[in-house]
């Protein structure tokens, strides 16, 4: 009991002062900066550009198949997409698709069939099994 105690007594120490320190975002967006990696000229590309401009404060476009881990440095989140479909009437190898260094380190999410396969070979939980 005592440790309970101790525990609650530091985590409201630590969270309290952040509560209504935040300064809202222009026009009520959310304050991240997101570069979408998708297949260029697409509508789903389009699709994906106009929901997230609606609720982050930037997002970005670079093409799939050239994406680089240094066109993620000035955003917060990056999302690679590229479906199945899409996959498969423009070429292109799943497995070899997406490389990223041990030493990437932005918080990152990739869709589709080559986001599964990268997430095997990170190793990751929603990886192909």
């Amino acid at each position: 009991m005592k440790h309970f105690l101790a525990i609650s007594c530091i985590l409201a120490w630590l969270f309290v002062p952040c509560i209504g320190q935040e300064q809202p975002a222009p026009e009520g967006k959310i304050e991240l900066r997101v570069l979408y990696a998708g297949m260029s000229g697409t509508a789903r590309q389009e699709d994906f550009v106009a929901f997230l401009s609606k609720y982050f404060v930037e997002v970005k476009t670079v093409d799939f198949r050239s994406f680089t881990e240094q066109q993620a440095s000035g955003s917060d989140v990056v999302i690679l997409d590229k479906d199945g479909i899409q996959w498969a009437n423009r070429g292109g190898n799943p497995l070899s698709d997406i490389k990223l260094s041990k030493d990437y380190s932005r918080a990152t999410l990739a869709l589709g069939i080559p986001g599964a396969f990268l997430y095997s070979r990170m190793g990751l939980k929603p990886a192909y099994r």
